[in-house]
């Protein structure tokens, strides 16, 4: 190991990387040399992250990263930078992660540790607290591996930190471990005695953020549900069920103070809800219809978002569009749902951006006025309305971002026209549309929900959901792996939703053409767009459609969360 001081590893990491901003193709081996000289050292370890995502290495970058955490849990700027790979490159293996630096950054209040709860959710399936029940589970059923995971030879699974952050910070997003916890949930309800021991109650506390994360998503049988109505006085046992009135003596503490943070937000957003300007009511059948929707399931709930940097999303823009001349840049999230898309813009775009976000829901839009305040935030302006009457808004907007709305409207073109009359000359447009290629299965799902007459309550989307999660011929493996399947709300937007039109890139070619819109390019990742360039060497990414038809006809999946991408308005005049 290097005898260098701390002192001399910092100058040698800045010297290298000022070598790798100009470009220094010596400046990547020396960085790995320092982060191996220095292994205590933080900076050496992100500054290797650095040069390996810079070179396009991203699984490594991640791993450096999280060692970078490890050394440093307060080192924001690796939290940040882990959390955004994570989010690009899913295919990265948990194993090679730092366990420590995956711990601090789930509970780093500046990033979402939703792609972070993700590894870790996985780590501990492969090798960690939950290998050994579920192994046991595939041969001796979910009750037995339950019951063997809550014995008090297994308490320090119980009690695993990784665990109880994961459970506590994020949202799990695997069948497997769902079944799991909602067999362990089942017998802490049936022995009740079980929380009276400190790791089985640290456990069950850190289960009911989880079930309340997912909107108590989790089926629960007929004994159970006959248990809580008639035996269960315990309020941590029914939290794990649904939400108690909130009481100070309810102990343990954390959860009375949990449960009166609940209920002090819920009375916060629906004061907020009463004080929301609004374009008049909405007139639309279908607007009415999916405003119902999320007026009873705003979507999403968050917890937590990367804050971006200031001016990065200008950044951002810049590569699909350029450069936006105005220096208080007037923003409008059309269809902003719960808000985070919106604070995110604030945050992104930069103090001086005007942000006006609209939405057809009060109660997610009250959702999103809260949050705003929680991130200090009070210059967005959130309007009720439908964008049928995007008009009324009385502005024009340099930038608009409306993603994941149009396929909701009757008709999706009527909504997109009404956005483009409110859109300036040369302004700039972020979309996002369902894929129809990609959505095979989901709309199989929706047929089968339609066929069957299933209503949108809460105990019908818990039993078919469990219903999918149990099947002997694990048929629905896209629909097992999409994370809005593990929430009450998010499940009732991914299959219950009251109406949904996904679209085809020659209809999104044919839409820009009459709108008078330029394709700018698809927001993917790089790996996919590297494949793009390689199947299609004389295509131009940022421009050729046809030649995107003909990737996604060859993967289906390509665009498995939604089209999602940048044009620019073409019309000399806005409307």
């Amino acid at each position: 190991m290097s005898m260098r001081s701390r002192a001399v590893i910092d100058r040698a990491v800045a010297d290298a990387v000022a070598a790798l901003e100009v470009g220094d193709a010596d400046a990547l081996p020396r960085l790995a040399t320092l982060a191996e000289e220095a292994p205590r050292n933080p900076r050496a370890h992100f500054a290797h992250a650095l040069a390996l995502e810079a070179a396009k290495r991203p699984a490594e970058a991640i791993a450096a990263y999280s060692r970078a955490l490890a050394r440093d849990r307060k080192l924001d700027a690796a939290a940040q930078r882990l959390a955004v790979l994570l989010v690009n490159y899913s295919a990265v293996s948990p194993d090679t992660l730092d366990r420590r630096g995956l711990l601090a950054g789930l509970h780093n209040s500046n990033i979402d540790p939703q792609p972070l709860a993700r590894v870790g959710f996985s780590w501990l399936k492969s090798h960690g607290a939950l290998a050994a029940p579920i192994r046991l589970a595939r041969d001796a059923g979910w009750p037995a591996a339950a019951e063997a995971f809550l014995a008090h030879r297994n308490e320090v699974a119980q009690s695993d930190p990784l665990l109880l952050a994961c459970l506590e910070q994020g949202s799990n997003a695997d069948a497997d471990i769902e079944l799991l916890l909602t067999a362990v949930r089942r017998v802490l309800l049936f022995n009740p005695a079980l929380v009276e021991r400190k790791a089985p109650r640290a456990l069950a506390c850190a289960l009911v953020r989880q079930t309340r994360t997912g909107d108590y998503v989790w089926f629960a049988d007929a004994e159970e549900r006959a248990a809580l109505n008639t035996e269960i006085e315990s309020p941590l046992l029914q939290a794990l069920y649904a939400l108690p009135a909130p009481d100070a003596k309810i102990r343990p503490r954390t959860l009375a103070a949990m449960l009166i943070e609940a209920y002090a937000e819920a009375e916060n957003e629906r004061s907020l809800a009463t004080e929301l300007p609004s374009l008049g009511v909405l007139t639309d059948a279908t607007s009415s219809v999916v405003a119902a929707q999320y007026e009873d399931n705003p979507y999403p709930r968050w917890q937590r978002l990367t804050r971006p940097r200031p001016g990065a999303f200008v950044q951002d823009m810049a590569r699909f569009v350029g450069t936006t001349s105005q220096r208080r840049p007037e923003i409008l999230i059309a269809g902003c749902g719960t808000g985070q898309q919106a604070i995110a813009a604030k945050l992104g775009y930069g103090k001086d951006a005007r942000i006006t976000a609209l939405d057809l829901s009060r109660a997610s839009l009250a959702y999103g006025a809260r949050r705003a305040r929680d991130y200090g935030i009070d210059h967005i302006r959130f309007v009720h309305g439908d964008i049928l009457e995007a008009a009324k808004l009385g502005r024009h907007f340099s930038i608009i971002e409306c993603v994941g709305v149009l396929h909701h409207m009757a008709n999706p073109m009527a909504g997109w026209r009404a956005l483009v009359d409110c859109l300036e000359p040369n302004g700039a447009m972020l979309i996002g549309l369902y894929s129809a290629t990609a959505r095979q299965e989901i709309a199989t799902l929706r047929a089968e929900i339609a066929h069957r007459e299933l209503g949108t309550d809460a105990d019908t989307i818990r039993a078919f959901r469990h219903e999918l999660m149990t099947d002997a011929q694990t048929r629905w493996k896209q629909t097992l792996s999409a994370p809005d399947f593990y929430g009450l709300n998010r499940c009732r937007d991914l299959l219950f939703h009251a109406h949904e039109r996904p679209v085809t890139i020659p209809e999104i070619g044919a839409w820009l053409g009459e709108l008078g819109l330029n394709f700018r390019g698809f927001a993917l990742p790089e790996a996919r767009l590297a494949r793009f360039r390689l199947e299609h060497p004389d295509a131009d990414p940022a421009r050729d459609l046809d030649a995107w038809h003909a990737f996604e006809t060859t993967y289906p999946r390509t665009f498995a969360a939604m089209y999602q991408f940048w044009c620019v308005n073409s019309r000399p005049h806005a409307a």
